[in-house]
């Protein structure tokens, strides 16, 4: 499904794109970077497009919250994979950091990680800073069995200690060189975090700070 999406909006084949769908609810073909972006991280991003494919199920469906969530994982590859490795992560201890420059990628995020039933915190450039930080003692507790936590890129430019978050990164697609660098910065220090979880090189501490 999300490949047909994809090749649908390169090849601008409104045939296939606007097919059962009102004039107003119809995806924009102005920048086909950004719809192609959207698409690859989860064509419900795309306008239109959640209502067309829950349009193609029965009415018992339609009622089926189960059915409708498969839907969500099943129409995005990336929450198929992400859907494949959480459980395996989740019974070896890990915990895991989710982070999307798109925000809407998270709101996303939230409806599948309720429907797993995984206990999860939330960073967004729109949380202020005591939240921020409540947050990350919370996901850092043991106590508080904090699976994972979902992050925009913005709010992790934007002085978030990580030395003390999670062994297992999960890096969603994006283009924007700025937000890549701070990705990879992530990255990066989450991998040298589990070195030193394995006594490999000595504890040092990271700030990250958007330039």
């Amino acid at each position: 499904m999300q490949k047909r999406f994809y090749r649908a909006i390169y090849e601008k084949n409104t045939e296939f794109l606007f097919k059962g769908l009102k004039a107003s609810n119809q995806p924009s073909l102005m920048n086909i970077m950004m719809e192609l972006r959207k698409c690859c991280n989860h064509p419900y991003l795309v306008k239109g497009v959640e209502d067309r494919v829950l349009s193609e199920l029965s009415d018992e469906e339609k009622l089926d919250d189960n059915v409708i969530f498969r839907k969500l994982i099943e129409t995005s590859g990336k929450f198929v994979l992400l859907d494949k490795l959480l459980p395996r992560l989740y019974s070896q201890g890990h915990k895991v950091l989710v982070f999307s420059q798109m925000v809407r990628v998270l709101n996303l995020l939230e409806d599948f990680m309720r429907f797993k039933g995984y206990i999860y915190e939330r960073l967004d450039g729109s949380t202020k800073s005591t939240d921020r930080k409540e947050a990350v003692d919370r996901f850092c507790k043991p106590s508080m069995d904090r699976f994972i936590m979902l992050m925009s890129t913005k709010a992790g430019g934007l002085g978030t200690y990580v030395t003390t978050l999670p062994l297992i990164t999960s890096h969603i697609y994006t283009t924007n060189r700025d937000n890549y660098l701070i990705s990879s910065y992530i990255a990066s220090t989450f991998h040298e975090f589990t070195l030193r979880s394995h006594h490999i090189i000595p504890h040092t501490s990271h700030h990250i700070t958007q330039a």
